[in-house]
């Protein structure tokens, strides 16, 4: 079993459980690591760290065997993305897929895949009206091959805190809800009334038997019901 990535290095839990360090590294080779890695299917372990990548700040994809040989398969320049907090997830075709809190086109951060060989390819830039930042929720991949996850603020008006969004392997993104604080567009309570769903998720999304997403919000404003002033 392989433990968290922390600052300094990789973990390797034992049966007994007291950890084993795999790799160790100093602060400017992988720091900030906030996500625990994922074995792709050749047995190796790859994760992101969220500060240092060589020198552009953005953050890194890193790859580490299971002997403790260390490598940076991506460093983020912004323009593709940066700050990498969530996990990666290894997709159907045996890629991996993430996103970043930031960066991007409109800097309000990215989806993205990478190949087991370091090649990245934006899939999706947020731009604020179809969320921001996805900073700690990973992506799932559903039956249809699609990939879902969720926002912490953004995806509509004023008033609008998040949102569960689908993405394409080929790049085409939807909305698909919105969270909707007691206060909608420009301040003003909708009409008609509105029984308020939770706002900003910080967890992702887990793909439940029958098909369909579960997930929880951060915040909730309860089943209140909210009327114009």
């Amino acid at each position: 079993m392989v433990g968290d990535a922390v600052p300094d290095g990789v973990l390797e839990g034992q049966p007994d459980g007291v950890p084993r360090g795999i790799r160790r590294d100093e602060p400017d080779v992988l720091d900030h690591a906030a996500a625990a890695p994922v074995q792709g299917r050749d047995g190796n372990f790859y994760g992101t760290s969220t500060i240092a990548d060589g020198g552009t700040g953005g953050g890194t994809v890193y790859k580490i065997t299971l002997t403790g040989t260390f490598s940076v398969l991506y460093n983020f320049d912004y323009t593709h993305g940066a700050s990498p907090i969530a996990p990666l997830i290894v997709g159907n075709d045996g890629n991996f897929y993430g996103t970043t809190a930031t960066g991007g086109t409109d800097y309000r951060g990215t989806v993205f895949k990478i190949t087991p060989t370091g090649a990245l390819t934006v899939m999706y830039n947020f731009d604020g009206a179809d969320g921001n930042s996805p900073p700690y929720s990973p992506l799932v991949q559903g039956s249809d091959g699609n990939f879902y996850g969720t926002t912490f603020t953004g995806g509509g008006p004023f008033g609008t805190y998040g949102n569960i969004f689908e993405v394409t392997p080929e790049g085409v993104a939807t909305n698909l809800y919105s969270f909707v604080t007691p206060a909608d567009a420009g301040g003003v309570y909708p009409t008609p009334r509105v029984v308020n769903n939770g706002f900003s998720t910080t967890a992702g999304l887990l793909l439940g038997s029958d098909g369909n997403f579960y997930g929880v919000t951060s915040a909730t404003f309860g089943r209140s019901f909210f009327t114009p002033t």
